[in-house]
């Protein structure tokens, strides 16, 4: 017997029960012994309390049953099931008051925490929302699924209110979630902040703390360790539009700091998607527009000019962290210029540790293992792989160079 089958635990200890069975042992089964208690339980709760009871089942029950009693009421005519939006506003209050702490993750749908916002922006009831976003602002992040969810929900509250309770989020979320943040300081300025773009000033300069290298990068994370944002080219997009739209001068600041830090925001990987991004979007001119495409453009221009040949001998550069018997053979072998073969013969812990090096180095080498004869044998055998990256980069560098430099160029 399952332990959750009897409540409490130990409950039919002491009770006699209503059916015994016993089996003998056969050739193929052991002996079996069986009893049968038959037990009922009634249950009774106050009529007003049955919306408390079902919220005892969890939010796997509770969402579509408060989603049934939204659809119950009509909004569009607030008189007809008056009494479903009542028992919707009951329901969703015993859903915060036990609402659980929960870890987020990215996701493709919205979370629990995003199907709560859009079942409260349709309820309309401000305390409500104010509620969902104390245990939203309580999480350390959020995805950006929930984002839209979260901006119907803060339609319901005052555009000054919304802007301080989005500040708020950004300022708990900035650096785990810096990607869903400033996608919702986007999201809020294509719809509400449309046309008061100012009001969001807080929020944006609440998220510029939040970049690596910002104020709030020396915090720490429960385990000691440095949080650190993780800026993404669709990130930046957003903070530039988000900047130049709230202030120049924080959007100047914004480029500058981008700038400072080409360890997160790395030029090839960031800053050049997101410059090409915006100018696909056709937005361009702006403060921090105009000194990341300046950067680009010359980091571009300086690698170009850069010459590109193939190599001319079996010399092949590379720098080896370990200094053994057999990575020093392995550096003579790389600095020959005639030589484009080399055979270690050595047991496998040596064979793994050089070809590891060889790895580590990114040392234009193709290794394989010769399984004959004892020990077995590295045969190494030089490449052109340094080469064919750098072609394959000028070919990316002469494509994104024409795209920042715009039509017509």
């Amino acid at each position: 017997m399952r332990d959750g089958e009897v409540s409490p635990r130990g409950a039919l200890e002491g009770i006699e029960p209503d059916e015994e069975h016993f089996r003998e042992a056969t050739g193929n089964e052991g002996a079996s012994f069986e009893r049968t208690y038959s037990r009922a339980t009634l249950v009774i709760w106050p009529s007003n309390r049955t919306l408390a009871v079902i919220n005892m089942a969890g939010l796997e029950v509770t969402l579509p049953y408060l989603e049934d009693l939204i659809a119950k009421w009509q909004p569009t005519r607030p008189q007809r099931g008056i009494h479903y939006r009542r028992q919707a506003q009951e329901l969703a209050g015993h859903m915060l008051s036990s609402w659980p702490a929960t870890n987020w993750y990215e996701r493709s749908e919205p979370s629990e925490t995003g199907r709560m916002f859009q079942l409260l922006a349709r309820l309309g009831e401000p305390r409500l929302v104010e509620s969902m976003l104390e245990r939203l602002i309580a999480q350390s992040g959020h995805g950006q699924a929930d984002n839209s969810a979260i901006l119907d929900a803060l339609g319901v509250l005052s555009c000054e209110h919304a802007a301080e309770r989005l500040k708020a989020v950004v300022e708990t979320h900035g650096v785990d979630a810096l990607g869903a943040c400033a996608a919702l300081l986007r999201g809020a300025l294509r719809r509400t902040f449309a046309t008061m773009p100012n009001l969001l000033l807080p929020a944006a300069e609440v998220l510029m703390a939040a970049l690596p290298g910002g104020s709030k990068a020396a915090t720490k994370d429960q385990w000691g360790r440095p949080r650190i944002a993780r800026p993404e080219s669709a990130s930046l997009v957003d903070l530039v539009t988000i900047t130049e739209a709230t202030d120049p001068v924080l959007a100047k600041r914004a480029a500058n700091h981008v700038l400072a830090w080409p360890k997160h925001f790395v030029l090839d990987r960031v800053v050049v998607p997101a410059v090409k991004r915006l100018m696909q979007a056709k937005k361009r001119g702006g403060p921090a527009f105009d000194a990341l495409h300046s950067a680009c453009v010359s980091h571009l221009h300086q690698r170009i000019a850069q010459p590109l040949e193939a190599p001319l001998d079996w010399a092949r550069p590379a720098q080896l962290r370990c200094t053994c018997q057999h990575c020093s053979e392995l550096s003579r072998y790389l600095a020959d210029p005639s030589l484009e073969d080399w055979t270690l013969r050595a047991a496998q812990q040596v064979r793994v540790h050089v070809e590891q090096e060889i790895r580590r180095a990114h040392a234009d080498v193709d290794c394989e293992t010769l399984r004959r004869g004892s020990p077995h044998s590295l045969i190494c055998k030089k490449n052109q792989a340094s080469y064919k990256r750098r072609v394959a980069q000028r070919k990316q560098d002469l494509a994104d160079i024409a795209v920042l430099r715009g039509p017509g160029s």
